[in-house]
């Protein structure tokens, strides 16, 4: 998280940073990434409770054995997808924004993130299409916010498949 934090930070305000040593505004900076990543996570718990209470989504989770369970945790919810957020929408989408369009950017970042994810789920048609439309939302929050927000969803979604947030 640190990592993600460092990235957001240096992200949105590098000119301020680099001629201001006003710790002040770097602390402004943490707190609108941990305020987008919390109301991020919450709202996205909420739109999957819904959804599960609906019977939609989620439905077939199968519980993985014990002694597995902290160190699946620690890699599905802190590495992967703060690695995959500050990779795909905290490098890529912003080295490909210096050199294109911000749309095109969105688009090459999404396409790039959907093909990462076939090492996970083989070239399944359904799956890389979720990939895709995840990838272009998170580079929409990106946009919009800041890296904190995509890292919220990002982490949401993962504990959902992992069934850590399903209430049954």
């Amino acid at each position: 998280m640190g990592v993600s934090f460092f990235v957001g930070v240096f992200d949105k305000n590098i000119p301020e940073i680099e001629t201001s040593t006003n710790s002040t505004s770097n602390l402004h900076s943490i707190s609108y990434i941990l305020i987008g990543f919390g109301l991020s996570l919450l709202s996205a718990l909420a739109l999957f409770w819904v959804l599960f209470d609906l019977g939609w989504f989620f439905t077939d989770v199968t519980p993985m054995p014990v002694k597995y369970i902290p160190a699946n945790l620690v890699y599905q919810l802190v590495i992967v997808v703060c690695s995959e957020e500050i990779i795909f929408r905290g490098v890529l989408y912003r080295y490909f924004t210096v050199l294109l369009d911000d749309r095109f950017s969105i688009v090459i970042t999404s396409v790039l993130f959907s093909l990462f994810h076939s090492a996970v789920y083989g070239f399944n048609p359904a799956a890389l299409m979720m990939a895709f439309v995840m990838g272009l939302l998170f580079a929409l929050c990106v946009r919009r916010w800041n890296i904190g927000v995509p890292i919220g969803l990002h982490l949401a979604w993962n504990g959902m498949v992992l069934g850590i947030f399903v209430l049954a």
